[in-house]
């Protein structure tokens, strides 16, 4: 729980970041598909498919890491979702939408355009709670305690980011900035994950109990 505490402000930081992308995709996505229920509902859905995926895949992959190898991990999402991130509204508006103005012509093809558009992303922050959990959890009596207290500073960030982008990045400044924000966060997140590596164990689960000494 101990490295739960330390990881637990970069979890707010992710969480805040990942709502910023959120509010500011859908908006400059919107701009091609439109703003009805059946667009936004599908740039909703493409969202959370590539999140459940990445969490699965995250899961899967954290079961055969060690701590500091899942700490590393989830720093190196964050630094992906930094570059991306930077780049985003150049890819979505200037490339995507001025660029291929036909691809959204017809539902079907935007919604397969935008789930494409946003699995990359997407992925990478589903993948960041497994890999993070992987790193904090040192023993299973702690696991439910730490997954759920990793789960809730995730939401509190998630709140933060929903709260602040329409009231304050894009009231005051805009989807350019926003996405500049976002970014600078999940930065600070990758480069502050790399520095508590350093203090995080490096043996992968089922090592020590296959190299520890018999019990008399």
């Amino acid at each position: 729980m101990r490295i739960a505490r330390r990881a637990a402000p970069l979890f707010v930081l992710s969480g805040i970041a990942s709502l910023i992308y959120q509010v500011i995709w859908q908006r400059i996505l919107a701009l091609a598909s439109g703003v009805g229920v059946v667009s936004v509902s599908v740039i909703v859905a493409a969202f959370m498919l590539g999140l459940g995926l990445g969490s699965e895949a995250g899961g899967r992959l954290a079961r055969r890491l060690s701590p500091r190898t899942a700490l590393l991990g989830f720093a190196g999402a964050e630094a992906f979702l930094a570059l991306f991130g930077a780049a985003s509204v150049w890819l979505y508006y200037d490339v995507l939408f001025l660029g291929f103005p036909q691809l959204f012509g017809s539902m079907k093809v935007a919604a397969l355009v935008e789930i494409a558009a946003l699995f990359p992303p997407t992925f990478a922050m589903g993948l960041s709670l497994p890999l993070l959990v992987r790193a904090c959890v040192t023993d299973d009596a702690a696991a439910p305690r730490t997954v759920a207290w990793l789960y809730g500073v995730n939401g509190v960030g998630a709140g933060l980011g929903a709260l602040a982008t329409p009231w304050l990045l894009l009231r005051y400044g805009s989807v350019i900035e926003a996405s500049f924000a976002a970014a600078s966060l999940n930065a600070i997140v990758a480069v502050t994950a790399l520095l508590l590596a350093r203090g995080v164990s490096d043996i992968r689960p089922g090592v020590a109990a296959a190299t520890a000494p018999p019990v008399a």
